[in-house]
């Protein structure tokens, strides 16, 4: 089973976390903008 990982943030993501997400294709960070966006489609 292959994990991902899934961060929700109101106030955004530090720049250190934002780098290891464009490395990495297990992380995902979302904005409260994000979520809203999704749940209305």
């Amino acid at each position: 089973m292959d994990l991902e990982y899934c961060c929700f943030s109101r106030s955004g993501f530090s720049e250190d976390l934002q780098a290891v997400e464009s490395r990495r294709d297990d992380v995902h960070l979302f904005t409260v903008a994000d979520v809203v966006d999704g749940l209305s489609a």
